[in-house]
């Protein structure tokens, strides 16, 4: 969100700023959902001291008409913020347009100045003043459902947060939650984003900060976004709802190294919006022949967003008993006309131990293999070359033991029904085998033997060091099989 001031000396003055400038915010002009949320607030001139520094300073016609070098005190005050001044027909000569710039002013903004170009104006004056840190937003795509993107969003977020960058995870499907339920990540439906969407409450760093939910208490640094339900704000290219997930989304890329968006189908002017903001395109491709032409319609669709800039990745998911991966990066490339460069190093390999995933609360990075593993880990030094193996230190011993406690809790079941069936095959023998006597006589020897004996000589053997009484004791054991059989 974007916070601006209007500073003028009247309040009559300062409502006529602020109702011109919230009708340009209002207008219906193309592209317009980029825009983040603007907060307009008027202040006086004595209240400015009494505020925290806003992005914009707008300042109303009355401050350059009557005094000019109040500009340059105000730029004292706000000395990281852009100032734009409203100047009437009698300021827009060159001389005084020279006068207010040397006060410190950034641009102007006439009695002319059409909607468009004061958005333009805000936009290229919120970015030269944004000293903030920025993480690496990446939107993960396909060209349809099915293909992986659920599964490769987990698992990078994973072997991300492995690494040590501090990772969001974006769930957008607000119909089936996948992402969100498949890692057991509570609240399925996150009501704290829709209070801020809806405008309930105002879009802050705190309670934007409510809306992320940790997904493993023993992992710092993944954080999950779980989605809202559907609704057709959407769609709407007009609707606040767009903007305000901008300005939810500028929150997050200050507080998180990687973010990692699981769009889920979304389509029309959000999915845009979301496109244009991102750093990177990974689009997850299958070698399945029935996915190939849906893939490279997405792909050619997609073309008008990758030219607001952005790195475009493939990610080549391949399939038993599908095309080769030769043969489908010549045919996909030549459909959808991108160069074969855009391809990882690696294709993510076809495993089964993926499938289990789903609802386990691991991930796919811990369940798959480790030709699995080791393509996840060729991607996220795609995105992140810092990370290369070369810099990266061994795994220590925390990550081996939640790898193996990951697939020990997945085979849990199995090992609780192996151990049932032991006990009752063990009841099943006890039942049959004749209960054992202590009489003993001249002509019979004991059922059992103890483990320590008397020899001849008087010495105490024990049984389970001596190989004789070992031998003797299988015997022993042979015979009583025996007896029981005749009975």
């Amino acid at each position: 969100m974007l916070h601006l001031y209007v500073v003028d000396r009247s309040a009559e003055s300062r409502n006529r700023v602020v109702d011109r400038i919230h009708s340009y915010l209002e207008s219906a002009i193309k592209d317009i959902e980029v825009m983040p949320r603007v907060q307009v607030k008027p202040l006086s001139l004595e209240e400015v001291r009494f505020h925290g520094a806003p992005d914009i300073c707008v300042l109303g016609p009355g401050v350059a008409d009557q005094e000019i070098t109040d500009i340059a005190k105000l730029k004292k005050i706000y000395p990281n913020s852009a100032f734009l001044v409203c100047t009437t027909s009698r300021l827009e000569n060159l001389s005084s347009i020279e006068q207010i710039a040397r006060q410190g002013a950034d641009d102007t903004l006439s009695e002319r100045t059409s909607a468009a170009e004061f958005l333009q104006k805000i936009v290229l004056l919120a970015k030269r003043v944004s000293s903030h840190a920025s993480g690496t937003l990446v939107v993960v795509d396909s060209g349809k459902g099915g293909v992986g993107v659920t599964s490769t969003v987990a698992a990078l977020g994973e072997c991300l947060a492995r690494e040590g960058k501090r990772t969001l995870l974006v769930d957008f499907d607000g119909e089936s939650q996948d992402l969100t339920r498949f890692l057991q990540v509570r609240p399925f439906v996150n009501e704290n984003l829709q209070f801020l969407l809806d405008g309930s409450r105002p879009i802050t760093a705190e309670f934007v900060d409510q809306c992320v939910t940790q997904v493993w208490e023993d992992e710092e640094n993944l954080f999950c976004l779980s989605p809202i339900p559907d609704r057709e704000a959407f769609y709407n290219p007009a609707s606040s709802v767009i903007r305000s997930f901008i300005s939810v989304f500028q929150f997050l890329d200050e507080a998180f190294d990687c973010i990692l968006i699981d769009l889920a189908g979304v389509r029309g002017p959000l999915e845009k919006a979301i496109h244009r903001l991102a750093d990177t395109h990974l689009f997850v491709l299958s070698n399945d022949p029935a996915a190939l032409y849906a893939s490279a319609a997405r792909m050619k669709s997609l073309q008008e967003s990758l030219a607001h800039g952005g790195e475009l990745i493939v990610a080549d998911v391949t399939a038993p008993l599908a095309l080769s991966r030769s043969l489908l990066r010549d045919e996909f490339c030549r459909a959808a006309r991108i160069e074969p460069e855009r391809f990882i190093r690696d294709s993510i390999p076809y495993s089964k131990d993926v499938r289990r995933w789903p609802g386990s609360g691991a991930s796919p990075f811990t369940l798959g293999k480790s030709d699995f593993s080791s393509s996840i880990e060729s991607l996220a030094v795609k995105l992140f070359p810092e990370i290369a193996p070369s810099e990266r230190k061994l795994p220590d011993v925390y990550g081996v033991v939640t790898k193996f406690a990951a697939k020990l809790k997945a085979s849990r079941l199995q090992v609780q029904k192996s151990e049932k069936a032991e006990q009752l095959l063990t009841g099943k023998a006890r039942l049959t085998l004749p209960t054992p006597t202590t009489e003993t006589s001249e002509d019979s020897a004991p059922l059992y033997v103890s483990q320590s004996q008397e020899k001849p000589e008087g010495k105490v053997v024990n049984a389970e060091t001596d190989p004789t009484a070992e031998k003797q004791k299988d015997r022993d054991f042979d015979d009583l099989i025996s007896g029981a059989s005749l009975h």
